[in-house]
């Protein structure tokens, strides 16, 4: 889950993202999603920025070190997700794609 986390953030231009779109993109409940920030925010891996003006709005941030442990970590992962993938023809590739799509599209509903 923690490295789901820093997963979407890494994906975000930003590197920031709101708690509750990070809770529907990792497909759990916003207490879960709670209680991972705050273990990643101990770690120092990410921050909460806080708005000004409405103290109950929150960005949660990518910090240079939970930057850092994904560029240590991603390049092993995805040597390994290509190890996987050279065993599927290109034909058995799009199923995939599309069977994870369904499944993705899915994902909302586990939290309702």
């Amino acid at each position: 889950g923690r490295w789901w986390v820093l997963i979407l953030l890494m994906r975000e231009e930003s590197k920031t993202s709101t708690p509750s779109i990070l809770a529907e993109k990792a497909g759990v409940s916003r207490a879960t999603m709670t209680g991972l920030i705050d273990g990643l925010e101990q770690s120092n891996l990410v921050a909460r920025i806080y708005t000004k003006d409405d103290r109950r709005s929150v960005q949660i941030k990518l910090t240079q070190a939970g930057q850092a442990k994904l560029d240590v970590v991603m390049p092993d992962y995805y040597r390994r997700l290509r190890k996987c993938m050279q065993a599927l023809d290109a034909n058995k590739r799009e199923q995939l794609q599309q069977v994870l799509e369904l499944i993705n599209a899915g994902i909302p509903a586990l939290t309702e």
